[in-house]
């Protein structure tokens, strides 16, 4: 038998979580009984595909396999062969695609306290996961308007499928009482990003009131 035809949807660029469909056509001397297709990458599968009734011709014999959506980069090979009904196997024909991560770091913050005055330094919290493996993550202080402040975005290269450490954030001291939201970020090794919901750090007053006394001025006597 005779390998005639190999479509693969999608092409090329599969992504986590879709599936891949085979159609294979093929035709022989002998009446076809058989096609075989062998999954390797990802997936790790086999799909026998039963002609019935056996056929000199077929065509659109389909199989599919689904790609788990946690992988990294990688690459999904699909080795197909057909069978007659003397038992004899035709050529291997092979189909290599792309298969790209689209899993995003899961990502968590928590500050400690959640209220302090300018000047202060609090604890922040931040825990990331990837099926791929974190790269770099930290965390932003950004105001009510959408700025960020201090030295944020602050990230810190590291490595691993999961992270969990605190980080130290100096309140300005110079920064008005205001709401500010603390989010968690982290990118993966393919450089995708992730973030937190956001956590309020409420920075409070530390100012006392400034009181001058302009009348009596100091050193004035009192009239009689």
């Amino acid at each position: 038998p005779v390998i005639t035809a190999v479509r693969v949807t999608p092409t090329s660029d599969v992504r986590g979580g879709q599936t891949v469909d085979v159609f294979v056509d093929a035709t022989g001397q002998r009446k076809n009984t058989q096609i075989d297709e062998l999954f390797r990458g990802p997936v790790d599968a086999e799909e026998v595909i039963t002609i019935t009734p056996p056929a000199f011709s077929v065509t659109n014999q389909h199989a599919s396999v689904a790609i788990p959506i946690e992988i990294p980069d990688t690459t999904l090979t699909i080795i197909v062969t057909a069978r007659d009904e003397a038992g004899v196997v035709s050529a291997v024909n092979t189909r290599t695609i792309r298969v790209r991560d689209v899993t995003s770091p899961t990502v968590s913050a928590t500050v400690n306290p959640g209220q302090a005055s300018a000047g202060r330094t609090v604890a922040i919290r931040i825990s990331a996961r990837d099926n791929v493996g974190i790269a770099r993550f930290g965390f932003a202080a950004v105001t009510p308007s959408g700025d960020t402040i201090g030295f944020t975005p602050t990230l810190a290269q590291t490595s691993g499928l999961q992270r969990d450490s605190i980080f130290n954030f100096a309140v300005p001291a110079n920064l008005l009482p205001q709401q500010l939201r603390i989010i968690g970020i982290a990118y993966d090794a393919q450089g995708l990003r992730g973030q937190s919901a956001a956590v309020t750090l409420a920075v409070t007053d530390s100012s006392a009131p400034t009181v001058t006394i302009i009348d009596p001025v100091n050193g004035s006597s009192f009239p009689l």
